[in-house]
């Protein structure tokens, strides 16, 4: 959460008022029922009553046939009784299991809505500074895997029959009490006590299972990392060719046997509920029998009264311990839903103003003001009262090596971090009065990671459906894209992403470097910016394509990122950054002249690319701007 430090955030996760609320989460879960599967909650009423009429009448009818012995009734007499009976149960049997298959087989039909309507609305909405936090990512993984993979998602999956499940043993007990009472109160009073225990116990159970999901989150999370990047096709090439499939291995198995260590021990909590639900039922059955046999050989109960009740303390203890077992599993299902509603309901920290785009010129001023920015999960300063002015229109080059901060100081421009302190100003108006909408229009960037959507090229340069055709056509062609669009059977609706559709076709590296050239036209914002997005080209290319981009940014304010310093003379001004702060300045020339760090830099990279440049050279600290080459040439 932006603005809070790591110890506010675990703080504000782990409030008591988000736990152990069973009924409010039952609830909650239930209106979504009614609102994405409401026949499912008709399912579940019809499948009590149902249940409970089919368990009574299936102990009834053995009393019904040795009544009928006892008393001498007619055979037709008794045999009707009978077959009324069985009608009965056989209908209401026919019910449950209607009731039962469909719950089981649609009841994950909220679950799916919750987890892709809610949870992804609130990932769409969230800030990207929150979004990109490990707790967020935590959360979003372990919220995948519930869904998804079923593993933990038991207790949520078949959420329906197992509060059906409670729902009918405790009707059945509340309706059948009577007659155990009649047996003798002793009796109730045991078997109550019994069940206590066994209800103690499970929660301890659901508490521990509770728990365990929540500490056994790191070390899932890691193992389906692992298999998910075994898994991608895209990583499969530098797996085998770099030969990292042992160390994958070896690194999938620590983390497997740390979750499967978790597991284990929940596994052996949910033994001892067994061994304690087992004893339970054992003496309540033992000691009804025994008082029931008693009645029965010294005439107090008939036979026929004998094996109705028999039966029934039976169902009656399997009644309680079902209760204790749904309740375990309510428990369970209360933590996840826990983790949903945790999720969904998170406070994102984070204040728009209202400004639009509309004050603010085509040829935009930036200046950063005192600007000090750090990772909300770390302690250290990547900017620490960052000064910096980029006039209107300026081309600007942001140059250093890597982890100087050049990509951090563009995120912290473009809205998707939030300074800690300090301010950024766009023609003098903050950055934090805009309307997040309104401030995002004020950026054309190509960033070094390529995003590509599986929809057609247009969607993809345009960002939506609909598409004005003549600037698509016009960008296109700009972006020195169009000869091969055009030889496309279905020319710019050709869908990308080759995963997604069958006629669907991936680009090459450099195909894709155009995409984004022409993605970045299309929205012709006032500010551009270029984080590296030529890093996978050879040199040439990469120098052809900065070409390019600055004969598109004319009249426009632009900043250039690079690592190759050659590619940036173009600029109107380079910054050397260095651990955050601005290490030298100025043209191209004027670094080169001042032979600092710049220069070392520039020299030491031309080194990989001049025809008689020695194989291999001493690259000294920027500090020590005097390298000696092996074949005795002096940087």
């Amino acid at each position: 959460m932006p603005g809070l430090n790591r110890i506010e955030r675990e703080s504000y996760m782990s409030r008591p008022k988000t736990r152990n609320r069973i009924f409010a989460n039952t609830f909650y879960y239930l209106r979504i029922w009614y609102r994405t599967f409401p026949v499912g909650i008709f399912f579940i009423l019809i499948f009590v009553p149902t249940t409970i009429l089919s368990i009574y009448y299936q102990i009834r009818i053995p009393q019904l046939l040795i009544r009928g012995i006892e008393r001498g009734d007619s055979v037709q007499s008794t045999l009707l009784a009978i077959l009324y009976a069985f009608l009965i149960m056989t209908v209401c049997k026919m019910l449950t299991e209607v009731c039962r298959t469909k719950l089981r087989t649609r009841g994950s039909r909220p679950m799916m809505w919750l987890y892709s309507v809610p949870v992804h609305d609130k990932i769409f909405s969230m800030p990207y500074q929150q979004l990109i936090s490990a707790d967020v990512q935590n959360q979003i993984i372990k919220l995948e895997s519930i869904t998804t993979r079923g593993g933990d998602g038991g207790p949520i999956h078949f959420f329906a029959v197992n509060l059906a499940g409670f729902l009918i043993a405790i009707t059945g007990m509340a309706v059948f009490t009577t007659n155990i009472i009649y047996i003798n109160p002793w009796l109730l009073l045991a078997m109550l006590l019994s069940t206590v225990l066994h209800l103690v116990y499970g929660i301890y159970a659901g508490k521990y299972t509770e728990r365990n999901i929540r500490e056994r989150s790191d070390s899932e999370k890691k193992e389906r990392y692992i298999i998910r990047t075994v898994e991608d096709r895209h990583y499969a090439k530098d797996i085998r060719l770099f030969r990292l499939l042992t160390h994958l291995k070896r690194l999938f198995l620590v983390y497997h046997d740390q979750h499967a260590s978790y597991l284990k021990k929940e596994s052996n909590v949910q033994v001892g509920s067994i061994l304690v639900s087992s004893l339970a039922i054992f003496t309540r059955d033992v000691l009804a029998y025994i008082y029931l046999t008693h009645q029965l050989l010294t005439g107090v109960l008939f036979v026929s009264e004998f094996v109705y009740l028999a039966a029934l303390v039976t169902q009656f203890s399997a009644w309680m311990n079902h209760i204790v077992q749904n309740a375990n599993d309510l428990i369970i299902f209360s933590a996840q839903m826990e983790q949903f509603r945790a999720f969904i309901e998170m406070e994102t920290g984070e204040e728009e103003g209202t400004l639009t785009t509309d004050v603010v010129s085509m040829q935009p001023e930036i200046v950063f003001s005192d600007v000090s920015y750090r990772y909300p999960e770390s302690d250290k300063l990547i900017f620490s009262n960052f000064n910096l002015r980029i006039a209107p229109g300026e081309k600007l080059a942001l140059v250093g090596i890597n982890g100087a901060g050049k990509t951090t100081l563009m995120h912290l421009l473009m809205g998707l971090l939030v300074p800690t302190h300090g301010c950024i100003l766009i023609d003098g108006k903050d950055s934090r009065d805009f309307s997040k909408e309104e401030y995002y229009q004020l950026f054309s960037p190509v960033f070094q990671d390529i995003t590509v959507f599986p929809e057609p090229i247009a969607a993809n340069i345009a960002g939506r459906s609909r598409v004005d055709k003549e600037r698509l056509h016009s960008v296109i062609k700009t972006a020195g894209f169009a000869d091969f669009v055009d030889d496309l059977p279905d020319k710019a609706q050709t869908k990308l992403v080759r995963d997604s559709a069958e006629s669907a076709i991936d680009l090459s590296g450099g195909l894709n470097q155009r995409m984004l050239l022409a993605r970045a036209l299309y929205k012709d914002a006032p500010i551009n910016i270029l984080d590296e997005p030529t890093a996978a080209l050879d040199p040439l290319a990469e120098s052809r394509m900065y070409e390019e981009y600055d004969t598109m940014s004319q009249g426009k304010t632009s900043i250039f990122i690079s690592h190759r310093l050659a590619s940036t003379r173009f600029c109107d001004r380079i910054i050397f950054l260095e651990d955050g702060e601005i290490l030298e300045e100025g043209t191209h020339q004027e670094l080169m002249d001042k032979g600092g760090a710049y220069f070392t830099m520039y020299e030491a990279q031309s080194a990989y690319y001049q025809e008689d440049a020695c194989e291999q050279y001493e690259f000294m600290p920027f500090s020590e701007p005097h390298t000696t080459l092996q074949s005795g040439g002096v940087v």
